[in-house]
């Protein structure tokens, strides 16, 4: 009897400790099951706010090229056919008034004038507009600013591209061109560069663009960080052009000067 009580509670110890297992087995399952519904649930939330944080970004950049197409739509209609007319009256003026009188050199100047200004607002229309990328693609519209850049004569510009003569999305292409703009714009206001070199290469699946001066270089790191908001704008604008083609947008500034600005995009990308 007394054997029969041993193995009794033994069994009972047994049972107890098996369910103590189970039991133990049974939370962890359930901590772990858990875990992973709260790791997917906040992936999700993140992917969804990432998703959100794109488009916001892109109504942003949309309303910004909208604005760009009012304005040169406005620079072109109202603003160039005006200073044609006011040219032609300075013409027809000329009728009127003496050869070698002070009139006629003042006219002369107002002539000059009205076509320096015909000239800066088509520069200006073609800068905001480029109808050169929507015709025939990044590649001749990028060519094309760097022609005019060296046509300046104020510093050299060296570009080269790899595209297979390809087409990138119109989205990306004006996108991108928008960034080749910036670059070269901080470059010419602020770097005292004396030469550019661009180097674009991209595929259907494959983005690389080198962008690289001889200039005085600038602290990356510092214009990040500045409480002037109005001295890292340019940076930011970059990075925000950069995350919508999903590429990473890199900087080196040695020491020694000269910046070089790196965009890489690897992969199929979702449009």
């Amino acid at each position: 009897m007394a054997q029969s009580g041993e193995l009794g509670v033994d069994t009972m110890i047994l049972i107890g400790t098996v369910g103590m297992l189970l039991l133990a087995m049974a939370v962890i399952v359930f901590f772990l099951v858990y875990q992973r519904r709260l790791l997917a649930q906040q992936e999700k939330l993140q992917e969804v706010q990432a998703q959100q944080q794109k488009a916001l970004l892109q109504a942003s950049l949309q309303s910004q090229e909208n604005e760009r197409r009012r304005i040169a739509k406005d620079l072109h209609d109202e603003v160039g056919a005006n200073l044609s007319t006011i040219n032609l009256f300075t013409k027809s003026l000329e009728k009127f008034v003496g050869s070698e009188t002070k009139a006629s050199q003042m006219l002369d100047q107002t002539k000059a004038l009205i076509e320096t200004t015909v000239t800066s607002v088509r520069a200006i229309s073609k800068d905001l507009l480029p109808a050169t990328l929507d015709r025939f693609g990044l590649i001749n519209a990028t060519q094309e600013l760097c022609d005019r850049i060296n046509q300046a004569d104020e510093l050299t510009v060296k570009f080269e591209s790899q595209t297979h003569e390809e087409r990138l999305p119109v989205a990306d292409e004006l996108t991108l061109f928008r960034i080749i703009q910036e670059l070269f714009n901080n470059t010419l206001k602020h770097a005292q560069a004396t030469e550019i070199q661009l180097f674009i290469h991209y595929n259907d699946h494959n983005l690389k663009v080198v962008f690289q001066d001889n200039g005085v270089g600038f602290d990356v790191v510092a214009l990040q960080n500045s409480e002037d908001s109005t001295k890292g704008l340019g940076l930011k604008n970059l990075e925000s052009r950069a995350q919508m083609l999903q590429a990473t947008l890199t900087y080196d500034c040695p020491p020694e000067g000269g910046t070089q600005v790196n965009i890489l995009r690897n992969g199929n990308v979702s449009q």
